[in-house]
């Protein structure tokens, strides 16, 4: 018996648990414009049947509501027309008003956005308070809640925009501290573009698609054409700063970033632990440990350990642990292994493996490995050196020009029989490479060397040559002979010419072995710790 009372009333209780539960997750449909809010409380009293109990003095029921939902919960119309500030008891067939424990200070926006023509809930959609920059968009089916705070702070009217990709922009006035629930209609415009090509640049690198959210792109691109100004941006990460998803539209005046920060641009310091990200400019200072993004244009200093990328220009000074990539350059690039400039650069690019300008370059070039430039006004240092056209100077083992200096010649000289001889550059400076080698019995010996020359034109036919070469000549055992080559050079075509002259050999020769031919003569002009100098002697033809 004791048992059976016992499981009753656990019963009892339970149902009576439900049952407040039940009355506060019936669905319920309210259309109100103006109306009272004693009314508006009636409506949902019948339709839930139940009846609400208040204190008069707690709610002011001649106040009056405008509201709009379709098969929402009780608790969902209530929180919106009380904005969370009541909580909700149950008393048998009574459901108590009461203050909440906490009120909030914060209020909301909720509703569907939908297409004007068709009526379809639009996903993807922005809506945001321009002068507060607090945005939400809609979910996948069409809703959306807009969370905002400090209900005194704001002026009599309030307007709410809505924007998405091919659709016209749409405001909407609302009165500040009331919660809504709105149906909003946008229409459709045709003329606008693709998303993929509305989408910003900066957007498709390799940092933006590890760090920037779907829902921060989407935010992004619907709001292209909205941008403010702020004096001041903080943020960790992106989205999760003093100006929340709205950062992507800000300008900022000082801009700080924790790990990362993704803003409109700043005017002034930008320091990530990660990486920042700007769709505008970039001045000043912007330091980040692996990378720094701008769509725009940097004045001043950026500083990245791997990766710099500026789609538009750079003035003043960029350092990347790995590699640049930039527009324009006025200043200077500094790269660990590349800097690559997909217009002109005017100051100095350094690079460990390559400097790659697609424009002209106005100024030096230095690379361990290669320089490429379209038009050179300067100067290029690297093992390989490639342009266009050289109007400056090129130092390298390999000068590549397609418009500029190309000579190549047979040579016979003192040292070996036959000489294939490549020149490259232009007449104020080339570099050469050549190879040589002896052949018939007991007289072999192969050579291979590098070096540049001048050519200084006399008159028409008749120049006078000056060069400098290297040579690593192999008589059985390798060995290095250094050589000045002064030439006159007669043109008996446009193509083909001759040139002779004498020339001055210095280095440390070494007997060559049975089948090989000694290199060098008896005789020296000047000798002293195993080094000798002795002149020679070279004639050839120029092929073209």
């Amino acid at each position: 018996m004791i048992r059976t009372y016992f499981l009753f009333l656990i019963m009892t209780l339970l149902c009576g648990q439900l049952q407040a539960q039940g009355l506060l997750q019936m669905p319920v449909t309210i259309e109100a414009h103006n109306r009272p809010l004693e009314k508006v409380l009636d409506t949902i009293s019948k339709q839930g049947r139940f009846i609400f109990s208040y204190n008069s003095n707690l709610i002011k029921a001649d106040s009056l509501v405008t509201l709009s939902v379709k098969n929402k919960t009780v608790k969902q119309v209530l929180d919106l027309l009380f904005n969370e500030t009541l909580q909700y008891n149950q008393s048998g067939s009574y459901l108590i008003l009461q203050p909440a424990a906490h009120q909030p200070n914060s209020w909301y926006v909720t509703g569907y956005i939908e297409d004007a023509v068709s009526g379809e809930k639009l996903n993807n959609t922005s809506i945001y308070d321009r002068n507060n920059l607090v945005g939400t968009i809609t979910d996948e089916h069409g809703f959306f809640k807009l969370k905002l705070k400090e209900k005194g702070n704001y002026p009599p009217q309030l307007a709410i925009s809505i924007s998405r990709i091919s659709y016209a922009d749409t405001a909407i006035i609302i009165r500040p501290g009331q919660s809504y629930e709105l149906t909003i209609a946008i229409q459709p415009i045709s003329a606008e573009l693709d998303p993929l090509v509305l989408n910003s640049k900066i957007e498709k690198g390799w940092i933006a698609h590890l760090f920037i959210t779907p829902a921060q792109s989407i935010q992004s691109l619907n709001l292209r054409n909205f941008f403010a100004s702020k004096p001041v941006q903080f943020s960790l990460t992106p989205g999760l700063g003093s100006h929340g998803n709205m950062s992507t539209q800000v300008v900022n005046k000082f801009s700080f970033n924790v790990l990362g920060g993704y803003t409109a641009g700043t005017r002034g310091l930008e320091v990530a632990g990660l990486f920042n990200i700007n769709k505008k400019d970039a001045k000043y200072v912007q330091v980040a440990g692996i990378n720094n993004a701008v769509g725009g244009k940097v004045e001043g200093l950026q500083v990245a350990g791997i990766h710099n990328h500026v789609q538009d220009s750079v003035k003043g000074l960029q350092v990347a642990g790995i590699v640049n990539t930039s527009g324009a350059v006025k200043g200077m690039q500094v790269a660990g292994i590349a800097n690559i400039t997909d217009s002109n650069i005017t100051g100095f690019q350094v690079a460990g493996i390559a400097n790659i300008v697609k424009g002209s370059t106005s100024g030096l070039q230095v690379a361990g490995i290669l320089n490429r430039t379209r038009r050179l006004k300067g100067l290029q240092v690297g093992l390989i050196n490639i342009a266009d056209t050289l109007d400056g100077c090129s130092l390298a083992l390999v000068t590549i020009t397609k418009s500029g200096y190309h000579k190549m010649l047979v040579i016979h000289n003192s040292l070996m029989d036959v000489n294939l001889a490549y020149k490259a550059g232009n007449k104020k400076l080339y570099s050469l490479v050549m190879g040589g080698i002896n052949t018939g019995s007991n007289r072999k010996a192969y050579s291979y060397g590098y070096g540049f020359g001048t050519e200084i034109a006399l008159n028409n036919s008749i120049s006078w040559i000056n060069e400098i070469t290297a040579q690593h000549i192999y008589n059985g055992q390798w060995q290095e002979i250094y050589s000045y080559q002064p030439a006159l050079q007669m043109m008996l075509g446009k193509r083909l010419g001759i040139i002779a002259g004498p020339v001055l050999y210095v280095g440390n020769p070494k007997a060559a072995k049975a089948g090989y031919v000694e290199t060098t003569p008896a005789h020296s002009l000047f000798s002293g710790n195993a080094t000798r100098g002795w002149l020679g002697w070279q004639v050839g033809v120029q092929l073209f």
